[in-house]
C-alpha cells in the first residue's frame, strides 16, 4: 500500500475518530421555541393547534410536501387525540396529544421514526386584544454522538419551519 493513501486513510480515521469524540461531549438535549403575537383570542387559537385536521391549513410541512399522507386516529382533538404522516420528502411520524388544557396549552408527544422522539409544547398567553403563541420542541439524543451532533444543528432545521407555520397559524386565525 503506497504511503499517501495509507496516511490518508489514518487520516480520514482519526477525523471519523474526533468527530465522535466530540460528540459524546454536546448536550445530548435540544431545545427551539418561536413565539408570535395573534390578533385572534386564546381561544380560537387553541382550537387551531387542538383539533389535529385544522392543522393542515397552517403546517410548514403540509405547505412543502402536498403528498404528505395524513392519517387521523380515532379521536382528532384533545387528550389522546392523534395522527401519522406519510412523506417522500418530510419522512414518516406521529404526534399524539399528550396534554390539552383549553385555551392555555397544547403538549404533543412526536415520533419521528428513526429520527427519534420529541416533545412538542404550545401555550397560548392573552396579550393585550390578542394571543401569544409559543410553539417549542424538546428532545434528547441520549448517548447517541451523531444525536448529538443534530441537536445542536436543530434550531437551524427547524426554527424557519416554525416560524413560518407560526406565520401560517396567525393568518389563519386572524383570518376568520
Amino acid at each position: 500500500m503506497p504511503k499517501a493513501l495509507k496516511y490518508g486513510l489514518f487520516g480520514l480515521l482519526g477525523l471519523v475518530t474526533l468527530f465522535v469524540v466530540i460528540g459524546f461531549f454536546l448536550p445530548s438535549a435540544y431545545h427551539v421555541e418561536r413565539s408570535i403575537t395573534i390578533a385572534a383570542p386564546p381561544q380560537k387559537v387553541f382550537d387551531l393547534v387542538n383539533d389535529l385536521p385544522s392543522n393542515k391549513q397552517w403546517s410548514p410541512w403540509a405547505e412543502m410536501d402536498d403528498s404528505m399522507v395524513w392519517t387521523m386516529g380515532d379521536k382528532t382533538a384533545g387528550t389522546g387525540a392523534s395522527y401519522s404522516w406519510t412523506s417522500e420528502e418530510m419522512g414518516n411520524g406521529s404526534l399524539k396529544i399528550r396534554e390539552s388544557v383549553a385555551p392555555s396549552k397544547v403538549v404533543n408527544d412526536l415520533d419521528f421514526g428513526q429520527g427519534g422522539l420529541a416533545t412538542g409544547t404550545w401555550t397560548f398567553e392573552a396579550e393585550g386584544e390578542g394571543t401569544k403563541a409559543t410553539w417549542a420542541l424538546d428532545g434528547d439524543s441520549g448517548m447517541n454522538p451523531i444525536g448529538r451532533w443534530f441537536g445542536v444543528m436543530m434550531d437551524g432545521m427547524v426554527g424557519a419551519d416554525f416560524e413560518r407555520g407560526l406565520a401560517n397559524l396567525k393568518k389563519t386565525a386572524e383570518a376568520g
